[in-house]
């Protein structure tokens, strides 16, 4: 009977016996690595997460919550602080050694620091189709309302064109009179 070492020592390595080896050894280290670190399930997301995904969220509402969020809380670095720094690789890590000496891989600021930059551009983006009421207009509504702007161009566009052309006329004809 041939041992592990017995088939190493003769590296025939592509027979029946060596394959079969080979892939149950290799299972074997996938299946304990993989069980070794479970992962902890993720808290529900917050309700301004959830609204940026939900079309008939309240623009105000949403940004309620996420100053409510984070009114205690140690926010993410920003784009805008790095460059302050000016590029100078001790502020920079001044910056981050400040706001983030302490934190945890379960602090907010770790585990949403996507989310709150994504939430701080839909931010910006949303604002120009807010309602009145916090509602956020609709993709269909935005795009009937770019057509009807076009519609309302291409008419000025018209009504330019023909001033210019009677304009140009009527100058045409002012210098006929003057050449008789």
């Amino acid at each position: 009977m041939s041992t592990v070492f017995d088939f190493f020592e003769n590296k025939n390595l592509l027979n029946g016996k060596g394959v079969c080896l080979m892939l149950f050894l290799g299972f074997i280290s996938v299946t304990s690595f993989a069980q070794q670190k479970t992962a902890k399930p993720r808290k529900p997301d917050p309700e301004w997460v959830k609204a940026m995904e939900d079309p008939n969220a309240n623009y105000y509402q949403a940004v309620a919550a996420f100053d409510a969020y984070w009114k205690n809380k140690v926010k993410p670095i920003e784009e805008d602080e790095m460059f302050e720094t000016g590029g100078e690789k001790e502020k920079e890590e001044a910056l981050r050694e400040k706001r983030h000496h302490k934190l945890k891989a379960d602090d907010p600021a770790v585990i949403y620091v996507y989310d709150y930059k994504r939430f701080q551009r839909w931010k910006v983006e949303m604002l120009p189709f807010v309602q009145a009421d916090g509602r956020i207009q609709s993709m269909d509504d935005r795009v009937n309302d770019w057509k009807i702007q076009q519609v309302q161009k291409r008419m000025q566009k018209q009504r330019e064109d023909q001033k210019k052309d009677k304009e140009d006329g009527d100058k045409k004809e002012k210098d006929f009179e003057h050449k008789k």
